[in-house]
């Protein structure tokens, strides 16, 4: 009985590691699309600005 208790806390935790990891992945893949998506546009404003100042 001890032995299956054991298998079944070593499938749980085998099953919780790999739960971790995928949501590690599913938020790097976020930041990563959220941080470019916020890096375009502050680029694109940057050249709107310049490109109104040196309309001046």
């Amino acid at each position: 009985m001890a032995d299956v208790r054991r298998d079944i806390t070593s499938q749980f935790k085998a099953i919780a590691i790999d739960l971790e990891q995928q949501m590690e992945n599913q938020l790097w893949q976020f930041e990563n699309q959220v941080y470019g998506q916020l890096e375009k546009n502050i680029a694109e404003a940057r050249q709107q600005t310049e490109s109104d100042l040196l309309q001046m």
